[in-house]
C-alpha cells in the first residue's frame, strides 16, 4: 500500500481533516509501530571514525543498537564512560562502545583508554524508524512490510474518531484492529527475525 492510498483511506473516514493532519497521524502511527515491534532492522555503514573523536551522532531514525563493528572487529559494549588516558581495565586491541543521548562513543583499550584511529568504518546493526510520510500527494512506498500498512491506517482512523465529534464505538473498533495487527507483527519479529539453534531428536 502506498502512502497516498493510506492517506486516502483515512480521508474517507475523516473528510474534515486536511492532508497535513492525516500525514501527521500516519507518521505518529508509523513511529509507534516501529518502536513497539522493532520490525525494521538492518546494518548502517554511514559512520567513519575521526581522529581524536569519541562521539558520533547515531544514524537518523535509530531506535536500538544491537551490535557494533569497527572495520572487521566486533566492539564490546560498556556501561559508563571510560576516560581517555586513564587505565580503565579495558583489554588491549579491542574496541569498546557505549550509547548516550543519541550518540555512539568508540574507544580502544590497553595500558590506557585511547581514541580509535581515524578513517575506520563504524558498522551498526540496529532497529530504526521508517522514513516520514510527506504531505505532497505522491505515492511513496514504505520499508515496513505491506501486510502491516493497514495497522497504520487503523491507528490514524481511531485517533480521528477520538477527536470532536467523538465516536467511541468506531475508535474502539479501529484500536482493536491496530492491536491485532501489532501482535501479529511482534510475533513475526520474535520468530522469523531471529536465528535459533535446532536440537535434532535421537532415539535411544
Amino acid at each position: 500500500m502506498t502512502t497516498q492510498i493510506m492517506a486516502e483511506l483515512v480521508k474517507k473516514h475523516h473528510p474534515q481533516m486536511s492532508e497535513t493532519e492525516i500525514v501527521s497521524l500516519l507518521n505518529r502511527a508509523k513511529d509507534r509501530f516501529c518502536e513497539e515491534t522493532d520490525i525494521l532492522k538492518g546494518t548502517d555503514t554511514s559512520l567513519t571514525t575521526i581522529a581524536s573523536t569519541l562521539g558520533y551522532a547515531l544514524p537518523t531514525g535509530t531506535l536500538k543498537v544491537y551490535d557494533v563493528y569497527v572495520n572487521a572487529y566486533r566492539a564490546v559494549r560498556v556501561i559508563g564512560r571510560p576516560k581517555i588516558g586513564d587505565d580503565n581495565g579495558l583489554s588491549s586491541d579491542i574496541y569498546y562502545y557505549w550509547i548516550e543521548n543519541g550518540y555512539i562513543y568508540i574507544c580502544t583499550g590497553g595500558a590506557t583508554t585511547a581514541y580509535a584511529a581515524a578513517s575506520l568504518a563504524i558498522i551498526i546493526y540496529r532497529s530504526y524508524l521508517d522514513a516520514d510520510i510527506t504531505a505532497d500527494g505522491v505515492a511513496h512506498t514504505m520499508v515496513i512490510p505491506s501486510r502491516y500498512h493497514e495497522a497504520l491506517t487503523d491507528w490514524a482512523i481511531a485517533r480521528g474518531y477520538k477527536q470532536p465529534p467523538v465516536n467511541t464505538e468506531n475508535a474502539i473498533f479501529f484500536d482493536k484492529n491496530y492491536q491485532m495487527t501489532l501482535k501479529e507483527a511482534i510475533k513475526y519479529v520474535r520468530s522469523d527475525k531471529k536465528d535459533y539453534g535446532i536440537i535434532k531428536p535421537y532415539d535411544y
